[in-house]
Formats: structure tokens, sequence, C-alpha cells
């Protein structure tokens, strides 16, 4: 009985170390374009344990994965566009672990990783920078999410825009030194140049919005307008004119009327007082 318990309390432990000796497969990497942040997705078999990311450069990282394997080829290179942001991903075997060493297209970043379940994934944030922060160069890396948690990118998102799963093309052992060789990532002046004039269309466009020019008919109604309307207060002001003249004739002809009523009068009354000298003096003719 004793010897039996021993048996299997050996099996236990060495089906255990199998267990735990077992290393993590890695089977596909996957690139992606986001708003701000470009993706790459480590998917493996089963469940993997990973370092910290490590920021090794300008536009170079490097993720390490514990106790695992891959059948990828050494370097894959991709073709950088619009959509694609990920020059390439190189494998690095350290003893059991897989050192991923992963080159951007833009130098300036910050880095954010967690892992995601059913299919075991590590998931790596890269969100691009203008220029470099002194205090933070990578965020922590979050545990594994659950259900509830709803991580940044939940699968239904990864099937729709992450993931460009067929790189362009792979790179023998024999190649690296001569693949990674490659352009220096862009300058600050250089992506300064390429902000400044996203910001002057803006601003131009901005600009248009708030003044639109004026059509050469809508000018031509404006002038047009314009000359009837002085038309019509010059007419205002000879009329205004004519009124005042008219009045002022019509006083003078009325006081004229009053002085000629006036003398009419008194010549009147001086034939009146000849007449009554004459007849006096006819009483008295001595003739």
């Amino acid at each position: 009985m004793k010897l039996r318990r021993i048996l299997i309390i050996a099996a236990a432990f060495l089906l255990l170390q199998f267990d735990w000796a077992a290393a993590a497969n890695l089977s596909k990497v996957r690139t992606g374009k986001h708003e701000n942040f470009a993706r790459i997705v480590f998917e493996f078999q089963s469940a993997v344990q990973f370092k910290k990311p490590e920021i090794k450069g300008k536009g170079k990282f490097s993720l390490v994965f514990l106790n695992s394997t891959t059948n990828l080829p050494h370097l894959t290179a991709y073709k950088t566009g619009k959509t694609q942001l990920v020059r390439s991903v190189e494998f690095i075997r350290q003893k059991s672990n897989l050192t991923a060493v992963v080159s951007l297209t833009f130098p300036y970043f910050i880095l954010k990783s967690y892992t995601l379940s059913a299919p075991d994934r590590v998931v790596a944030d890269a969100y691009w920078m203008s220029s470099p922060t002194e205090n933070s160069e990578q965020k922590e890396s979050l545990p594994k999410a659950s259900v509830t948690e709803s991580p940044p990118s939940p699968d239904k998102k990864e099937a729709n825009d992450i993931l460009q799963s067929t790189p362009e093309k792979t790179v023998p052992e024999s190649a690296v030194k001569l693949l990674t060789a490659k352009k220096p990532p862009l300058s600050e002046s250089q992506t300064s140049q390429n902000i400044l004039p996203q910001k002057t269309s803006n601003q131009i466009s901005e600009e248009k919005k708030m003044s639109p020019p004026l059509s050469k008919g809508h000018t031509t109604a404006q002038t047009y307008l314009l000359a009837i309307l002085d038309v019509i207060a010059g007419c205002i002001v000879v009329l205004l004119i004519l009124t005042l003249f008219k009045k002022k004739q019509t006083i003078n002809i009325a006081h004229l009327c009053e002085i000629l009523d006036f003398i009419k009068a008194s010549d009147k009354r001086i034939s009146d007082i000849d007449t009554e000298i004459q007849s006096e003096f006819e009483k008295y003719d001595l003739s």
C-alpha cells in the first residue's frame, strides 16, 4: 500500500511538472491601425505570462513571453502605408522565453498591454505622440481582462477593424541584418511639417465657412438697389424744396393782396375827401 501511494504521488508530481514545463505556443500575430494608436495582437494556443513591454528606442519596443515558443518566421516584415503602421516583428529565443521586437513607423509613443481570453491573446497598443515624454514612456500592463471589464478592443471590434493577419513577406534568418538596417524614423521636424499643413488647411476651411464669397449676381443686384435708393432720396429732397417754395410764394401773394386792398381803400377815402372839399368851395363861391 505504501509503495502504491508513493508511485501515485510520484506520477502526479511528474504530470504536474510536465504541465508546468509545457510551453505556450504563439500561433498568430496580427496588426491594425486605430484612431490614435497602432495595435499588435499575439495569439497563443494556451495561456501565457509576459513581462512589461519596454521601449528600445525611436519606433521600437520589445515584449518578453515567459516559457513560450513559436513556429512563426524569425522576422516578418510588413508593407507600411496608411493602414499599416508596423514595419516588422522579430522573434528572439532566450532559453525558454520568447522575445518579440516590434518596429513602428512613428518614433514616439506610449505603450499599454493586456491579455484577452478565448482565444488567449496578448495585446500591445502603441499610442503615437508628437514629441517624447520624460515621465511616462509606457503605461502599466493591465491584468487579464474578464468578460465584464470590456477592454478597449473586444473580439468583435478586433475582427472588424483591427487586423491584417497576412504579412507582406517573411524573411529568413540569413537576411535579418539587411532588413534590420531600415530607413530612420521620421524626425520631429518632419512630423511638425506634416502637422502644419493640416492646421493651415483647417484654418482656411474655417475662414471660408465664416465668410463665404459673394457672387457676381449678388453684387450687381446690390449696386442696382443702391442706385434706386439714391434716386428715391433725390426725388424726396426735390419735393421738399418745392413744397417749401410754394408755401413761401403763397404767403407773399397774400401779403400783396392785403397791401392792394389797403391802397384801394385809402384811394377811395382820398377821393371822398376831395369831393367834400370841392362842395364846400362851391358853397362859398364869390364869383
